[in-house]
This record gives structure tokens, sequence and C-alpha cells, in this order.
């Protein structure tokens, strides 16, 4: 269990964490517009410490002070152990993202929409949930709830989505086929509401979505104003996928994880993307 001053460090580091994702000058409502010169891009981690550690190393922000890193799906892990301990990996981002103010931004993933609205997953019969309460409850001991709230805070702050000069638009996920009828692109450009993460909502259908016909990307892309659609949320057991002309799936946990080094501004074909997907480990 954690040292009483190091959960008092830890909440003020989630605290200044959420408010600088919050007050990001780049976010407009749920969506950055990034600008500088490149963004690296990483897939799920699911408190994958080792992953998450690569992914800086790779990123290097300290000798590319224009490049910025997109993180996602921090937490729960893969359901084989009743105590789920990727609260340690929000520790770290949350350290990172007040290190590098503003160039690191989270994104919220299906799995920390979960963790704000209570919606149980289940993962190889384990609830995440219950495993990730579990974690939390074994590192902060006593003062569990007290970190939980301050989750809660962190996990409302993150954004929804990115998306650059160049036209690539980066989300946890795209809404399938039956939700877009009803997906109102406006969520992007404005605070998140209650409504927005219940089922059907637009929040709730970007990022639990899975859909890769051609028909649904081409929809949703011209929705969002985007030539390509890169997203995280699919096991890749290659560490990515390109399953239509305009996704990029990336995964970034485990011994196959990779992530994306893109620039923002050079015109930019489907190619060139994958070409530029850099595995965490040699």
């Amino acid at each position: 269990m954690a040292a009483a001053a190091d959960i008092d460090r830890l909440l003020a580091e989630v605290k200044d964490a959420a408010r600088v994702l919050l007050d990001d000058p780049l976010r407009r409502g749920n969506l950055i517009s990034l600008d500088g010169d490149d963004v690296v891009i990483a897939g799920d981690l699911h408190g994958d410490v080792a992953a998450f550690d690569a992914v800086v190393e790779l990123a290097g922000l300290s000798t590319h002070p224009r490049r910025h890193l997109i993180l996602q799906e921090l937490v729960h892990g893969n359901g084989e152990s009743d105590v789920c301990r990727s609260c340690i990996l929000v520790e770290k981002a949350c350290a990172l993202v007040n290190s590098f103010a503003p160039r690191v931004h989270l994104l919220m993933g299906n799995h920390e929409m979960a963790e704000l609205t209570g919606r149980p997953i289940l993962k190889n019969g384990t609830v995440l949930n219950k495993a990730f309460d579990s974690g939390v409850e074994e590192r902060y001991g006593e003062r569990a709830g007290e970190v939980s709230m301050y989750f809660q805070a962190l996990w409302r702050s993150m954004a929804l989505a990115a998306r650059t000069p160049n036209r690539v638009f980066i989300s946890h996920s795209t809404p399938v086929r039956s939700f877009l009828a009803d997906f109102d692109a406006a969520v992007l450009e404005r605070p998140l509401q209650g409504e927005d993460i219940e089922r059907r909502g637009s929040a709730y259908a970007l990022v639990w979505g899975r859909d890769f016909s051609d028909e649904a990307a081409d929809r949703f892309a011209a929705m969002v104003g985007a030539d390509f659609l890169v997203v995280g949320h699919t096991p890749c057991p290659e560490g990515f996928d390109v399953p239509n002309h305009r996704h990029v799936v990336l995964d970034s946990q485990g011994p196959s994880g990779a992530c994306l080094v893109l620039p923002l501004h050079a015109p930019l074909t489907l190619e060139e993307i994958v070409g530029r997907i850099r595995p965490l480990w040699p």
C-alpha cells in the first residue's frame, strides 16, 4: 500500500492532469486540433506499464519540443486476475501529462467510459471494473474511495478525439452503421453531457463501436472531415491492422505492441501512414 504522503502527491498529480487536459489550448469541447511537427499515437495499453514506457521512450518528447503524444485505454487488464493494477499506469500517465503539458493527450476509451458510468465489462470470466476497484483498494488502502473520486474526474476530463491538419481523425473507435444515423458530430465540439455516454449516445457510439465496413468508414469520415481514421479498441496480433481503405488500427500492449509516428502537415496516403507504424520491441 502506498504511503500517505505518496497518496497526497498522487491526488495532486491526478487533479493537475485533469485540469491540464481540460485547459488544453488546442482543445475545443471534446476535440483536439493538433498543431506542431508530428504526433506519436499509441493504441490500447490496458495497464501495460512496459509498453507505456516504450512508447514514451520512442516519443522522445524532451528532444522533440513540437511533438505530441496521444495515449488511450489506460485501464483494465486481460481479466486473468481478480486484482487489476492498471491504476499504476494511470499514475504514470498523469505525471507525463503534467511534465509535458499540453503535448500529452489522453483519449477516452470504452473502458474509461465504463468506469465513468459503472457499466460492467466482463472478460475471461472477470468483471474488469471490480478487478480495477480491487487494485485501487490494494494500492491506496483506506483512501481508495478518495482516489477513485479523483480518477472519475480524470476520466471525465479526457477528450474524445483529435484531428490533424492533414485530415487524419484519431479516436478510440468509430460508430457502427446502425448508430451513424443518430450520431451527432457536435459532441466533439461541446462539453460532455450525461446523455452522450449513455447507450446510443454519440460519445458511447464513438468509443464502443467496431465496424470496419467500407460504408461505415466512408460515412463517418465524411461526418468528421477526415480522409483516414486511426483507432484502437480492436486487438491486433501483429500490433496493427488495416481493415479497409480508411482505418488504421493500433494495439500497443504486449510483445507485438506498436505505435504510429505521424507528421501533421505533409499530405498522406494510407500506404505512407502504415509505413510510419513503429514496433515497440525489437
